[in-house]
């Protein structure tokens, strides 16, 4: 009996001697943003800093880039992309030097800017087409389509209508967006997890690639340095003009939300405009912020079509993008719609050459 209480007594003193040594360790200070602070490229952040942190030891940190800080005022670079940015706060607290991760939601500093566009020119598509991808090298257009058992590429004139190479893919492919790269064809599946490097002239397959974070295969375009990528996410991806591999992503967004759903995708200049998957509109993306900059409204176009016995009132939306460089035009058509439409579109508002 005294030896269990002798132990009982030992127990009761270790358990007073830990507490008392856990209620002298220090919380680890705390850096945050200031509540109500909206976040920009290139804004200054109002921090706040726990007083207990030595301000010349604090340093802030965004992808290996220190930022400017002083007297709790953090300068974003005017090049930070819109999306969720992590940002690192290293100081000494202790005579030890601490690390703390700071989310960041970034948004777009203007509104996006209505803009216009005039139809030029009607041509004849084809309602068997469920446009996916669309895309020019000189007057030959290139166009991808989708549906289990249904999905082809197809490169066709289409002011002559001729139509000088199809390819019809298996039955379990659904086929997705496209791009031409030099001389290799970039081609998206839909849910099968990968793509396809093809050749640009008779389209038969060279490699594959899988999809890796990107969740899905929807548009695809392209510069000189990388390839852009949609997934039905609020991401673009950047992909390598190589191997297509992923490099990092954008995320779409205004000034107050970010976008899914970005589709089919075109490149011109810095911008990509997108379509958006069952609405009548296009976006307009900042291909280096990921920033919705312009909004254009297609809507009236579903009025200059015939609505055949392929249109499907809630799968045959807008879909389809395509730059004819020498004419300085676009084309754009939608799922089993049975007219291309080329337009002028008005990015003045915009002021891009």
């Amino acid at each position: 009996m005294k030896a269990y209480l002798g132990i009982r007594h030992l127990l009761l003193v270790l358990t007073f001697l830990f507490a008392g040594c856990a209620s002298k360790i220090e919380k680890l200070p705390q850096v945050g943003v200031q509540k109500g602070e909206k976040i920009y490229p290139g804004s200054v952040i109002r921090m706040n800093i726990d007083s207990r942190i030595n301000n010349e030891s604090l340093v802030f940190f965004m992808k290996e880039q220190r930022l400017d800080y002083s007297k709790g005022m953090l300068q974003l670079p005017e090049n930070t992309t819109i999306g969720k940015q992590k940002l690192i706060a290293r100081f000494t607290f202790n005579n030890k030097e601490e690390e703390i991760p700071i989310t960041l939601s970034v948004y777009a500093p203007e509104k996006p800017i209505k803009i216009e566009a005039e139809v030029i020119n009607t041509f004849e598509h084809s309602t068997d087409y469920y446009t996916q991808g669309l895309e020019f090298d000189g007057d030959w257009l290139y166009e991808s389509t989708g549906g289990l058992g249904k999905s082809l590429i197809i490169r066709y004139n289409p002011f002559t209508g001729v139509i000088d190479q199809a390819k019809k893919l298996g039955k379990d492919i659904f086929g997705e967006g496209l791009t031409l790269v030099d001389d290799q064809l970039f081609h998206l599946t839909w849910q099968n997890g990968y793509g396809t490097i093809r050749n640009k002239t008779n389209f038969d397959s060279i490699q594959s690639f899988e999809y890796r974070g990107s969740i899905e295969g929807w548009g695809l375009t392209h510069d000189d340095n990388f390839i852009y990528k949609s997934d039905g996410s609020e991401l673009i991806w950047r992909l390598s003009k190589v191997d297509a591999s992923e490099i990092d992503y954008l995320t779409i967004g205004s000034q107050n939300s970010y976008f899914k759903n970005a589709n089919e995708l075109e490149l011109y200049g810095d911008l990509i405009l997108s379509n958006v998957y069952q609405k009548d509109s296009v976006m307009v993306i900042d291909k280096n912020t990921g920033a919705i900059v312009g909004v254009l409204d297609l809507s009236s176009l579903k009025e200059l079509i015939d609505k055949g016995t392929s249109f499907d009132s809630l799968n045959s939306v807008l879909n389809g993008i395509a730059y004819h460089k020498e004419r300085k035009t676009f084309f754009v058509t939608g799922k089993n719609w049975n007219k291309l439409f080329e337009l002028r579109i008005d990015f003045s508002p915009l002021e891009i050459k």
